[in-house]
């Protein structure tokens, strides 16, 4: 049914409203809107007749910057929506399309022409006033039409951004293409989804906004020809892409589809934003905009689509089967241990799509592997077309992207997928340094600044990034999915279709964990395959994460699940399509052995006590290591001071013995420029690594370290000497002891793995938390560690065998009970328990408060589900809770003739041009530190401009100093000190 109402021609039956001037006798000529939006191809539908009222204006620009002219605002439209269309046949297999279908309540055969339609629309606001008033020539000329005549734009309007502008248009242009209106209605969430295009979720309308939405706007959204405009783009642009465009949708959308959805649309608009694949479709003189143009553009745009996506390195990755035990030596290069045997027998049996699997191993028994084997599964069965790897430190990333480059061959990959390394410092990674430099050139984005700065931030080293098919990340990169911060929806979308692996789940505080668990929730919601691995991970913790993805898979009504007895080692599943936990699978290891653990207490150096003191211990039980045998031994500190302090008194230790060989001691630790920190970690690898790596193992070394040596990187020491750490903490740095198999080890050290913790106590043996660890480890934990060692007295520690009764015993919620220690000892750790619990409680309470809600049956509000409506949530606090040094800060020599450099000789100017190779050598110089050290510092200096704009240098702090005659860098202010063998240190 058709009729004309006010001037306007609506169509019932097609729900779309679009302008007729003339009077109702010549409806004729409006006639064209009401034929063949249903049609399938272009060949089928009928051609409307041309007309102004019912053509898109090409006079309204969608891109402009750094292009020979105005792009048309609806070829920026079509263009996106063909990328969108090419970027979901490789986002989403059959299966995951059925299950996006099912989800919308649409035909299978439908979906992907609507997510098209949706793509399209995202940059509709741009057909309002503020946004053309961008280039004021243009703009004047437009609304020199007595069509677009407007009033003078306020401030406060000209700021309205044309992503919040879609919004506001799709809630009034949606329900007249037969959405829902109102606030819960499907018309308002679509159009809160598309207006997030720039990654921030814009607050919900509310019903008098939603029923008069130019009235509220005023001149931010236009009268007339702005109005018919709007919805003349969107009419257009459904009846090209036709068929499942003309869908609409019978219910809500589930929170689970929103992500994929949200991050196809930015990524489409990014590819279609690229300068050179604009002027090669640039309309010529005399183009109209007429349906066979448009069709015709379309058409292009969608041919050439494809091979976009692919030399963006969006394409999946395509792996071969998991192998067969038989297999797998030829696939992996060495028999299977018992891990890997049974995961390849018992996940060939449970894993039928998609779910989590959950592992459990000692250090170095071939987790990485095991989790590989798990991602070809899932490749096999549930339409992977990918994997990622998330780690908690960079030093740990850049390990694993190696040998991820190294699994990424002809024997387990079938086609060349992309791959990325994805940490604030990637790209000073020496090996993906190499691959980004032989990858697809950068391309330049027309967008607005805002936009430009996130994706070259974000798709920096051949546009991969997160969108990568396969990549190493820090755990940091996808946490911030579950947090508002800006595109979270992208980086929730990133892991679409891949298996995301969480390695070293062990080591996350209270924060993090929630954080962890909410992002579990929804990757299960998403049903994205994910392999949870840990060393050392208690009951607790295992039934936390397991229970997370279960409620995603199940939503928020599932049951409880009962306890999960985590299987050490061994793996367990849960099925992402029915929730179901499978019995947990114990297996043997090859690393079986005892260990041997030796608690000495030792006081610090304020209260030194002779042969107590911290340092003199360290030295007695490293002494051996000048003998004739040799040794290489690894001290593992709790704070980067304390590393330099014990460096320097071994280095004067070894130097002041007579007659003795000469040891070689060295440091490392987070406080070191980049590039020092790149080339120490690198050599210590080399020369303290897998037997056969190329390295030369010293014949006498000792290593001081912080915490940055006892995850996922692979060495190898006689012995290990530790600050006391939490239990799991303890057996993450003992897995660095006779690690590997090298022959007969130093008579002195002993045929057994040997663990010497420092144990802190005041002269008077009792025991004390030492005030320069500040708040490193919790007090509670440090004391149940030392209460269980003490018990084990001299008896070795079976590995793995009594590995998770110690951590769950140190880890366990229970309170301690007076009845099991005395006197103010069992008060002391009754106190620590009690302000450990509060802590926890108080740090999930935060994380609560800010973290995204649970995926939801019914969204209504994507504001109020995926971004917070309070506005408390500050981006600082957020990166600050994320564990990373909250500063960066550069070193600055200031030379005798007033230059200013990045090096003692003055040879790297600090004025660095802003091309690559620059960024890249001032990012060399950078220092993590905490954000007292930076923020404010006496001497600091303002950077220069240029730096502003740049998202790698502009929150950097510069630190003015000169060099000593001591061969260090030194701060004007005396606070900072620097060299290159102890880093960054307090004068």
């Amino acid at each position: 049914m058709a009729v004309l109402v006010g001037g306007w021609f609506l169509s019932v039956g097609f729900g779309w409203l679009v302008p007729c001037p003339v009077p109702g006798g010549l409806l004729s000529s409006c006639g064209w809107l009401n034929q063949g939006f249903d049609v399938q191809d272009s060949s089928e539908r009928a051609v409307p007749a041309d007309g102004p009222t019912g053509t898109p204006d090409v006079r309204l620009w969608g891109k402009h910057r750094e292009l020979p002219g105005p792009y048309p605002v609806v070829c920026h439209l079509l263009d996106t929506a063909a990328m969108a269309g090419a970027l979901f046949d490789e986002w989403f297999g059959a299966a995951a399309a059925g299950r996006l279908a099912s989800s919308l309540g649409v035909e299978p055969g439908a979906v992907r022409a609507m997510v098209m339609f949706w793509a399209g629309l995202h940059d509709i606001g741009k057909v309002t006033p503020p946004f053309q008033a961008k280039v004021p020539d243009l703009y004047k000329a437009l609304i020199g039409d007595p069509d677009y005549a407007t009033v003078s734009l306020t401030e406060n309007e000209r700021g309205f951004g044309h992503d919040e502008a879609t919004m506001w248009v799709l809630a009034e242009v949606l329900p007249q293409l037969g959405y829902a209106a109102g606030r819960s209605g499907l018309g308002h969430v679509v159009a809160q989804l598309l207006g997030a295009h720039h990654g921030r979720v814009h607050r919900s309308l509310d019903h008098d906004d939603l029923r008069r939405p130019r009235a509220c706007k005023g001149a931010a959204m236009g009268w007339g020809g702005w109005e018919r405009q709007a919805f003349v783009h969107a009419a257009v642009l459904r009846a090209v892409i036709g068929g499942g465009a003309q869908s609409v949708l019978a219910g809500p959308v589930p929170s689970a589809v929103v992500p994929p959805l949200a991050g196809l649309v930015v990524v489409a608009d990014w590819l279609a934003s690229q300068k050179e694949f604009i002027i090669a479709r640039m309309p010529g003189h005399g183009w109209g905009a007429t349906i066979p143009e448009l069709q015709a553009h379309f058409d292009e745009a969608v041919l050439d689509a494809p091979a976009v996506v692919a030399e963006a390195g969006l394409a999946r990755a395509r792996f071969r089967d998991m192998p067969t035990p038989a297999e797998f030596p030829q696939r992996f290069g060495f028999v299977p241990n018992q891990l890997q045997a049974s995961l390849m027998q018992g996940l060939a049996r449970q894993v039928n799509g998609p779910g989590m699997l959950l592992i459990t191993a000692p250090p170095g028994d071939g987790k990485t592997e095991a989790a590989q084997l798990a991602a070809l599964r899932f490749a096999q069965v549930a339409e992977v077309g990918g994997m990622v790897f998330a780690l908690p430190t960079m030093a740990t990333t850049d390990a694993m992207f190696t040998r991820l480059a190294q699994f990424c061959g002809d024997e387990h990959l079938l086609n060349s997928a992309s791959i990325a390394l994805v940490h604030g410092m990637s790209w000073l990674n020496s090996d993906f340094a190499k691959l980004a430099a032989g990858s697809v050139s950068p391309n330049i984005v027309v967008s607005d600044a805002r936009a430009v700065a996130f994706s070259s931030e974000w798709l920096r080293g051949g546009r991969r990034g997160l969108l990568a098919a396969i990549g190493a990340l820090t755990i940091d990169q996808i946490l911030a999915g579950v947090l508002p911060m800006r595109h979270n929806l992208l980086r929730l979308s990133a892991l679409t279709g891949k298996v995301v692996v969480i390695d070293e789940a062990h080591s996350y505080g209270p924060w993090m964990h929630a954080l962890l668990l909410r992002l579990l929730t929804w990757l299960g919601a998403m049903r994205v395959p994910v392999v949870v691995m840990s060393a050392t991970l208690s009951g607790r913790i295992a039934h936390s994460v397991v229970e997370a993805y279960r409620r995603g898979v199940l939503g928020p009504g599932a049951s409880a699940l009962e306890p999960v007895a985590a299987p050490y080692p061994g793996w367990l599943f849960v099925d992402g399509d029915t929730g179901e936990v499978g019995a947990p699978v114990t297996v043997g290891s090859g690393r079986r052995h005892q260990l041997q653990v030796e608690l000495i207490p030792v006081t610090r150096a304020q209260d030194s006590a002779g042969e107590r003191d911290r340092l003199a211990v360290i030295a007695d039980r490293v002494a051996d290591v000048a003998g004739a045998e040799g040794g290489c031994v690894l001290v593992c500190c709790n704070t980067v001071a304390e590393a330099q302090e014990t460096l320097d008194y071994l280095d004067d230790f070894f130097n002041s013995e007579d007659g003795s060989e000469r040891v070689t001691v060295r440091l490392l630790h987070s406080r070191f420029q980049a590039l020092d920190r790149s080339k120490i970690t690198d050599a210590i690898q080399l020369d303290f690594g897998k037997p056969g790596n190329g390295g030369e193992r010293p014949v006498r070394a000792v290593v001081v370290a912080t915490q940055v040596v006892e995850q996922s990187i692979d060495l190898d020491f006689d012995l290990v000497i530790s600050d006391l750490a939490p239990v799991a903490l303890l057996f993450q740095r003992a897995g660095r002891c006779q690690r590997h198999r090298r022959g007969k080890r130093p008579v002195w050290i002993g045929d057994q793995p040997r663990l010497v913790v420092l144990d802190p106590v005041k002269p008077d043996g009792e025991y004390e938390l030492p005030r320069q660890w500040g708040s490193v480890y919790y007090d509670s934990l440090l004391r149940r560690t030392r209460n269980l060692l003490a018990q084990q007295a001299e008896a070795p520690i079976r590995v793995p065998e009594d590995v998770q009764a110690m951590v769950d015993g140190v880890y366990a919620d229970e309170f301690a009970q007076p009845g099991n220690l005395t006197g103010e000892e069992g008060v002391d750790q009754w106190r620590a328990d009690l302000e450990y619990h509060g802590a926890v409680l108080a740090e999930t309470q935060l994380a609560e408060n800010v973290i995204i809600d649970e995926p939801r049956r019914k969204l209504t509000n994507l504001h109020a589900g995926l971004w917070k409506t309070d506005g408390s949530v500050d981006d600082d606090l957020i990166v600050t809770r994320l564990g990373a040094d909250s500063a960066r800060v550069v070193l600055v020599f200031q030379q005798g003739d007033g230059r200013q450099s990045l090096d003692a000789e003055g040879k790297a100017a600090l004025a660095q041009p802003l091309t690559g190779e620059g960024v890249r050598t001032l990012m060399e110089h950078t220092i993590p530190v905490p954000g007292s050290w930076a923020v404010g510092h006496a001497s600091a200096l303002q950077i220069p401009a240029a730096w502003e704009t740049n998202p790698l240098l502009r929150h950097i702090a510069l630190i003015q100093g000169r060099a000593g005659a001591d061969g260090r860098w030194h701060a004007d202010d005396g606070s900072l000190t620097y060299d290159q063998v102890t880093g960054l240190r307090h004068a």
